[in-house]
Formats: C-alpha cells, sequence, structure tokens
C-alpha cells in the first residue's frame, strides 16, 4: 500500500506543479487572444480635421447667406436735381424705372432715352450705359453734321441710328423689370444653388464629425477596459503554489490514499495478522497441527569454517523454527518421509523448504528436495542456483531424471539432492509420465521436502505427500488462503503437521547476518 501511497503523492505532486502552468499557460493565451488595442491618434487627427471642415463650411454657408441677405436688401443712393442725396430701394427703383420707360415710349427722343439710362435701376448695367454712351456721340455727330448743312444721306444715317440705340435702351430696360434686376439680383439661382450645395456639404461634415466622435469614444472606451482587462489577467496569471503548503498536500494525499488503499484491499481481502490468529483458524478448522512462530531478527549463527559464508542467505539466517519443525515431524508415531510444503507466496514456500530440508540434512539424513511449484519456480534462485534443467526437460524426454540432480552444500559438510523445476513450465500429464521414477528415487532418501505451489494442481496425485507444512507471512497471507488450504488438506486425507508463521527480518538484520 505503500507502493500506491507513493504513485499517488507523486501524481498529487505532479498535478500541483502543472496545474498552475496551465493555469498561467491559459491565461496568456487569453492575453494574447485580446484584440489589439485601437490607435486614437489616427482617429484623434481626422476628428481635428473634420473639425475645421464643418468650421469652414459653415463659414462659407454664413458667407452666402449674408450675401443673399444683402442683395435681399439691395439699396442704391440717388442725387436728386438740388443736389440731395437720398436713399431708394426695392419697390422705388421699379417705379422710377417703369415711369421713365413710360416717358420715353411716349416721347422717343434722345433726352428721354437718356433719362431712362440714368435712373438708378439702369445706372449699375453696363450694357445700358454703353448703349447711353453710344447714344451720347452719334446724337453729337447728328448734331455736327446739321450745324454745318452735312449731306442728308448722312444725317439720315445718324438719325435712324439714334432711334435704333433708344430702342435697344427700351428693350433693356423692359428686361431689367422683367427679370426684376433692380433688386440686386435677389432671385440670382446660382446664388441658391450654392447655398443649397454649401448646406448639404455642412450636413455631411457634421455628419461625419459625429460618427469620428462616436469611434473616438468608443475606442477610448474600449482601450481601457481592454486595459482593465489585461491588469486582471496578469494578477492572475502571478498566483502560486507554495511549495511547503504543496508539499504538505501531497504529503497528507499519499498518507490518506496509503491507508485508504490498505484499509480496501484489508477490507476485501483480509490478512492473517500474527501467530494468534492462525492458531485460531487451524483450532477452526479442527486440524491438529502445531504453530511454530520463526523469530522476527535473522541471526547470523557462528559457522567453524569460512567456507560456510559462501551458503545462499536462507541457509545463513536464523532456522531454528524449522529445526523444531523438523523435529516434531521426525519424533511423532511414524517418521515422515515425504512432506509437501505450501504458502501462497512463492519465496516463502522456497525459503521454509530450503531451511526445513537443510534441517534434515543437518540431522545426518539424506535429503531430496524437489521444486514442484512448476510455474513458479522461486527454489532455485532462494539457493543460488542458475536455471538449468528440471522436472520440466525430464518431463519432456529431454534428459534423464538422474543428470537434473544437483548436489547443494548445507554447510558442516553436508549435502542435500535437489530436484529444480526447471527452466520452462510443465503440465500434471507430462509429470505423472515420471512419477514412478520419481517414486524410486524418493524412496532412496530418508526425507523428500517438495516445495507445491499455493493450490497444488500442477503436482500428480500419486506423488502427493500425505504430511504437508504451511508456511504464513503476517500482512501478506490472507485469511482465505489458509482456510481453504486447512479445509482442502482436511477434504484430500492430507495431515497438517504445522504451520509456520514466518516473519521476515528487517533490512538491517540482514545486512547485520550477511556480514
Amino acid at each position: 500500500m505503500c507502493t500506491v501511497g507513493a504513485l499517488v503523492g507523486l501524481c498529487a505532486f505532479f498535478v500541483l506543479q502543472m496545474l498552475p502552468r496551465e493555469a498561467d499557460r491559459a491565461l496568456r493565451a487569453r492575453v494574447a487572444a485580446l484584440p489589439p488595442a485601437i490607435d486614437t491618434a489616427s482617429l484623434q487627427w481626422l476628428l481635428v480635421r473634420t473639425r475645421d471642415s464643418v468650421r469652414a463650411r459653415s463659414q462659407a454657408l454664413a458667407s452666402l447667406q449674408a450675401q443673399q441677405q444683402r442683395d435681399s436688401m439691395f439699396v442704391v443712393s440717388v442725387t436728386d436735381a438740388a443736389g440731395v442725396s437720398r436713399v431708394v430701394v426695392g419697390d422705388t427703383l421699379r417705379a422710377q424705372l417703369a415711369e421713365q420707360l413710360r416717358l420715353a415710349r411716349a416721347t422717343p427722343l434722345v433726352e428721354g432715352f437718356l433719362a431712362l439710362a440714368a435712373a438708378p435701376a439702369l445706372a449699375s448695367d453696363s450694357l445700358a450705359q454703353a448703349l447711353a454712351d453710344s447714344l451720347r456721340d452719334t446724337e453729337r455727330e447728328r448734331g455736327a453734321f446739321a450745324a454745318i448743312g452735312g449731306p442728308d444721306l448722312r444725317y439720315r444715317a445718324l438719325q435712324a441710328r439714334v432711334s435704333a440705340l433708344g430702342e435697344q435702351l427700351v428693350e433693356r430696360a423692359v428686361d431689367r423689370l422683367r427679370d426684376d434686376l433692380s433688386l440686386g439680383q435677389a432671385a440670382s439661382p446660382p446664388l441658391d444653388t450654392a447655398r443649397a450645395a454649401a448646406q448639404l456639404a455642412l450636413r455631411m461634415a457634421t455628419d461625419s464629425l459625429a460618427e469620428l466622435e462616436t469611434s473616438v469614444r468608443r475606442a477610448t472606451e474600449w482601450n481601457t477596459s481592454r486595459v482593465d482587462l489585461e491588469r486582471t489577467l496578469r494578477a492572475a496569471e502571478a498566483i502560486r503554489v507554495p511549495m511547503l503548503p504543496m508539499l504538505l498536500a501531497v504529503l497528507t494525499i499519499a498518507a490518506s490514499t496509503g491507508y485508504l488503499a490498505a484499509f480496501a484491499v484489508e477490507w476485501h481481502h483480509p490478512r492473517i495478522s500474527d501467530a494468534a490468529e492462525v492458531a485460531i483458524l487451524v483450532q477452526q478448522s479442527g486440524v491438529d497441527a502445531t504453530v511454530v512462530l520463526q523469530a522476527r531478527t535473522a541471526v547470523a549463527l557462528p559457522r567453524r569454517r569460512a567456507a560456510d559464508r559462501t551458503l545462499p542467505e536462507v541457509l545463513r539466517g536464523d532456522a531454528a523454527a524449522c529445526v523444531r519443525l523438523h523435529q516434531l515431524l521426525s519424533t511423532i508415531g511414524e517418521t515422515v518421509s515425504v512432506v509437501g510444503v505450501m504458502s501462497e507466496q512463492a519465496d516463502d514456500t522456497a525459503a521454509v523448504a530450503v531451511q526445513l530440508a537443510a534441517a534434515a540434512a543437518d540431522a545426518s539424513r539424506a535429503v531430496l528436495l524437489i521444486d514442484a511449484d512448476v510455474l513458479r519456480r522461486r527454489v532455485a534462485p532462494t539457493l543460488g542456483q542458475p536455471d538449468g534443467a528440471g522436472l520440466a526437460e525430464v518431463a519432456r524426454g529431454g534428459r534423464e531424471l538422474a543428470s537434473a540432480i544437483v548436489s547443494v552444500s548445507t554447510g558442516r559438510d553436508t549435502n542435500m539432492a535437489f530436484i529444480p523445476a526447471g527452466s520452462t513450465s510443465t503440465t500434471q500429464a507430462l509429470l505423472a509420465a515420471i512419477a514412478p521414477e520419481l517414486q524410486r528415487l524418493m524412496q532412496r532418501h530418508d526425507v523428500t521436502v517438495i516445495a507445491m505451489a499455493h493450490d497444488a494442481s500442477e503436482w500428480p496425485t500419486p506423488l502427493s505427500p500425505r504430511d504437508v507444512v504451511f508456511a504464513v507471512t503476517p500482512g501478506e497471507t490472507r485469511v482465505a488462503w489458509l482456510a481453504e488450504a486447512l479445509r482442502s488438506a482436511t477434504r484430500d486425507g492430507q495431515r497438517v503437521r504445522g504451520v509456520l508463521v514466518r516473519e521476515r527480518p528487517s533490512r538491517l538484520s540482514r545486512a547485520a547476518s550477511v556480514s
């Protein structure tokens, strides 16, 4: 469960480290995704230009309106015969012109025509004044011809010219009356067109000015809101998880998860806690078996020879529990010649089988150790033996049984025969084929210790030992497995001679035993 807690703690540490970074990356992406700020400088420049244009167009329209008003209020300063100056406007000019026109038509003489041209309404008319000057010159020339008695033909031509000029002057006066030119061109169509164009231009410039002012206002508001939003995002981006609180949180999560996982496993698959619980299970199953407790600390036993230091670690530890178990097997009624060792953990099966076989070998007995756990095959590594040929190769006919036997030293000039499981797994049918040969080999030894699988499913029934020993480890072996193993042994007619409660030594004690 420590592994689960450590993994969860690492995951929590990784998450607490990566979440702020991912949040910062997301915030930076949001800042980068914001629309850019609007350049208000160009808008301000356009706004100033538009204001100047509106001001200029307003002045132009005001000038046109003032000119039109002056034209509608056209006045003329007239000096009468007595030398008195007076102002004549509007209808007075029209009335005077009409009176002079009537007189000129009534008496078509040079004096009447000149009086018509001298009317205030025609005083500023260049065409009328040119006709009057021509009329004076022609009248002067006609008078000169008349004084010298010139030819009558020339005199009549000059007289006709005077009459034509007079008629033209009359027509010009009629045109001025009809067009109302005496009022100073108050109703001039070009002036009205110019004023309408100026009003339209002023209206368009005013609309453009309003749109620009709205755009500048909105751009300023957006730039302000964008600065505020970016400042808020920058402030949020600076959030960090302090290291010490994060480590405390990780440790809390890891410890809580480890305890919860252990509780869940224990709840669903309860495990053996101590030797007292094993004794209760044995008593409840009705099995007459001895519960043997192995020492917690592995003690390095004194050896009389330096060669003993080359023994496997499992043989250099405290094997007093297995020695006691061997003594029980040798003194109860008939001597046990074949014993099977079973455990839920493959390492426990291998260790107890090796130690029990070594205890029998130390008692000067011929011992055969068989690794029948053909699936897990842990006895050879426990003895420090390489994975070579064994039962699997013999069952497949690859080699002889005698060639698969390995002699293993147990110290103090004692040895035991060992048959490994082989390099590969094999089936029960193949093992049953070599059962007679194995039985003959087992009969040639005083004690045969068989390291069996936790369910003994692959071992042939003819070779199944009558006496079995179970090995359990508190905190690892499940209660359900031991209870089922006890029931299966009773059902199959096997005798449970003992239950070895094996407690693993600490690392320091292992190091001390190795040294």
